[in-house]
């Protein structure tokens, strides 16, 4: 089983905690334990960059770029309130690999739901999962392969960290966009 970790070398302040999962959580939104559908896609909307080490399951690794979109899209009611929309584009590209990853979601009361697409390698697939105080808790799945992804927010910067069923072992890359 493989990992990707986006990680931010921001977000690792003094005095946060870390989930379940190790990643760090705001001390602000861990004393709270509050969070908005509504907040946490404004909170990711934006263009995010970052460098990054990718590390394969042979024991081989190499250096990536990668830059982040995600495009929040208007609720589809404008008299009732109706579930956060985002769309994402997220780029990684080093010397031998090549991501292109897409998705579309929506958010109603902390669930997560929609689909996800990498046009390297022609997947496709469901995108599931549930908002956290920091962030969101999400399943990629299709019928390659699939991934477990924790996304984490702490001001500009990003934290992910996917678990994959394929290739890849761990992918480290410090996303920003302040």
């Amino acid at each position: 089983m493989a990992v990707v970790l986006l990680a931010s070398a921001l977000s690792s302040a003094s005095g946060s905690e870390l989930d379940a999962h190790g990643v760090p959580v705001p001390t602000a939104v861990a004393a709270t334990n509050s969070f908005h559908d509504t907040s946490l896609i404004e909170d990711l909307a934006g263009r995010w960059a970052g460098q990054g080490t990718a590390l394969y399951t042979d024991g081989s690794s190499e250096q990536l770029r990668c830059v982040a979109i995600y495009v929040p899209e208007p609720l589809t009611k404008a008299s009732a309130p109706g579930p956060a929309e985002m769309r994402q584009s997220i780029r990684c590209k080093g010397s031998n690999m090549e991501l292109k990853l897409g998705g579309a979601w929506a958010i109603r009361n902390g669930t997560i739901a929609g689909t996800w697409t990498e046009e390297t390698y022609s997947l496709a697939g469901k995108l599931t999962g549930r908002a956290v105080p920091a962030g969101f808790d999400l399943k990629a799945t299709s019928t390659f392969a699939d991934a477990s992804v924790v996304v984490r927010l702490s001001g500009c910067t990003q934290d992910i960290v996917m678990t994959f069923s394929q290739d890849v072992d761990r992918l480290h890359v410090a996303l920003r966009k302040c």
